[in-house]
């Protein structure tokens, strides 16, 4: 599933590496990042927690609309139930 979301999301290895050590990121947020909505939801499908935070605090519904706005995402994020 990460081999899939880093071609989807068309990053090399490399930088998703780096964000996922040094943010706190997940491809989770790194999807909703890029408004991928496609990936958002394959990645919540498979049990990716939507509830993770960033070194920076942040959710994956608030990277979105940092990085926005993306409704297709939000809208996938915005109905998960709680965990």
């Amino acid at each position: 599933l990460m081999q899939f979301a880093r071609r989807r999301l068309g990053v090399r290895s490399v930088i998703v590496e780096h964000m996922l050590t040094s943010q706190g990121m997940t491809a989770l947020h790194m999807a909703a990042r890029r408004g991928d909505a496609i990936v958002v939801r394959a990645l919540l499908e498979a049990g990716a927690d939507p509830t993770i935070r960033t070194d920076a605090g942040l959710d994956a519904l608030a990277v979105s609309r940092a990085h926005g706005p993306y409704p297709a995402v939000e809208e996938v994020l915005a109905h998960q139930p709680d965990p």
